[in-house]
């Protein structure tokens, strides 16, 4: 969470919120564990979200509506 470089809004949520969450969510031995896979979780979804997208090479408007075999619908 550190690496984040833009000004933003923090969220503070409650200890407890966030055990209860993860332990649902997550499951695990223990709270602690659970935990753990929440924040892990955290991390790399804004590690995700920093790295670039490639364009697709298809655009829906280059598909070949004609070769779509549609006989066994």
């Amino acid at each position: 969470m550190e690496e984040s470089t833009l000004p933003e809004e923090n969220v503070v949520l409650p200890v407890s919120v966030v055990k209860t969450f993860a332990t649902k969510r997550y499951g695990g031995a223990d709270e602690a564990q659970a935990v753990e896979s929440f924040i892990a979780d955290l991390a790399s979804s804004q590690e995700m979200d920093q790295q670039p997208v490639p364009p697709e090479s298809e655009q829906p408007g280059d598909i070949d509506y004609q070769s779509i075999d549609t006989q066994g619908v």
